[in-house]
């Protein structure tokens, strides 16, 4: 069980919605046993949707929206690894234009936004 993760969505979730602590949580092991992450599908998604709707009433709401998050981080992924390994070296321009598809789907690479910044300050 990976109550480290629990915790953290649950603290996030119920931070932004007080009225999500009496809830049944079951959604959310749902969502950590299917592999979503806690940093880059679960939390994510629950703060985007509680700022658009404040009035959410369980935690099964945010369920098809962080699978969706997970699914398109995952491709995000395949196709990132499978660009370095098809295209290595790749051209400059063509790796930036490789990590801003990754950052776009949340994918959180530090050397690669560094390196991006620096490429866009030369272009």
């Amino acid at each position: 069980m990976d109550t480290e993760n629990f915790s953290k969505v649950f603290e996030t979730a119920t931070k932004l919605l007080p009225q999500l602590t009496g809830r049944n949580t079951s959604a959310i092991w749902g969502w950590l046993n299917a592999g979503a992450n806690a940093d880059m599908d679960i939390c994510p998604t629950i703060k985007l949707l509680a700022e658009k709707k404040p009035d959410i009433g369980g935690f099964s709401y945010f369920t098809n929206a962080i699978l969706k998050a997970k699914q398109e981080r995952e491709a995000a992924e395949r196709a990132f690894s499978q660009e370095k390994a098809i295209h290595a070296p790749v051209s400059d321009a063509r790796r930036a234009e490789s990590i801003r598809a990754a950052i776009k789907y949340g994918v959180y690479i530090p050397h690669d936004r560094q390196w991006l910044r620096e490429y866009e300050a030369r272009v």
